[in-house]
């Protein structure tokens, strides 16, 4: 559950397949279904600065971002097609990159 979400230390899946995103712990390999609303996520990324998961939903369309310490999801973008493959970069600390 997104209870359960690692602060550091992850990776981040998009399972295009079951549509879901998983978070895996690259210490330990332990797997988490992080609980979103997505069909077929196409990309996934994470902001370490804000904490905020980002992640493309090929079926429904659109880019969506999901604020992990509030839980709060909102609509980042209506691409009005269906998104094959979408990149979502992952924003560091340090850099901001």
């Amino acid at each position: 559950m997104i209870l359960d979400v690692m602060e550091e230390n992850f990776i981040l899946v998009a399972d295009f397949s079951h549509g879901r995103i998983l978070q895996i712990d690259i210490v330990t390999g332990e797997m988490t279904k992080l609980a979103v609303d997505v069909r077929k996520c196409s990309g996934v990324g994470f902001d370490t600065k804000t904490s905020e998961l980002f992640y493309a939903d090929a079926v429904q369309k659109n880019i969506k971002s999901l604020s992990v310490p509030t839980l709060t999801p909102a609509l980042v973008y209506e691409t009005g097609t269906w998104i094959y493959f979408t990149i979502i970069c992952c924003l560091t600390s340090p850099t901001g990159h």
